[in-house]
C-alpha cells in the first residue's frame, strides 16, 4: 500500500461513521420494534422530498434526520396536509408518539434547507 492510500484510509477512520450510520443508530431509541420504511442521504440543493408507496395496511410512522445546518423537514398525506413538522440540524418527527395514517395513504417528507440531510423513516407494521 502507498502512502497515499494509507492517507485516505486514515482520513475515512477519523471522519468516523457516516450521517446516514449515525441516524440508523437511533432505531432503538427513536422506533424500537419499527422496521426501516426508507433512508437516504441527501442534497438539499436538489433534493426537495422523499414520498413514500401508499401504505398497504394503516401504519405509524417515525423519522430522525441529521442535517449539516438547520433544515425545515414536514411530513405532508396525500391531501396535502402538512402532519408533522420539524425544525433543526437534528431531530425526530413523531418523537412524542407515532404519525399514523390509514391504509393507502401516501406520505411525503418534504425539506427546506441547503445543506445535507440524512434521515431515516421507521414504520409499523
Amino acid at each position: 500500500m502507498d502512502a497515499g492510500a494509507d492517507a485516505a484510509t486514515d482520513a475515512a477512520i477519523d471522519a468516523g461513521p457516516s450521517a446516514l450510520a449515525l441516524v440508523e443508530a437511533e432505531h432503538d431509541r427513536v422506533a424500537p420494534g419499527a422496521r426501516e420504511a426508507a433512508s437516504g442521504d441527501l442534497d438539499l440543493t436538489r433534493d426537495r422530498e422523499l414520498a413514500l408507496q401508499p401504505f398497504d395496511v394503516d401504519t405509524c410512522v417515525r423519522a430522525a434526520f441529521r442535517a449539516g445546518a438547520p433544515v425545515s423537514i414536514a411530513i405532508v398525506d396525500a391531501h396535502q396536509r402538512a402532519v408533522a413538522n420539524a425544525d433543526g440540524s437534528e431531530g425526530t418527527l413523531g418523537a412524542s408518539g407515532p404519525i399514523c395514517f390509514r391504509k393507502g395513504d401516501a406520505v411525503t417528507f418534504r425539506f427546506d434547507g441547503q445543506s445535507r440531510l440524512a434521515i431515516v423513516v421507521w414504520a409499523t407494521p
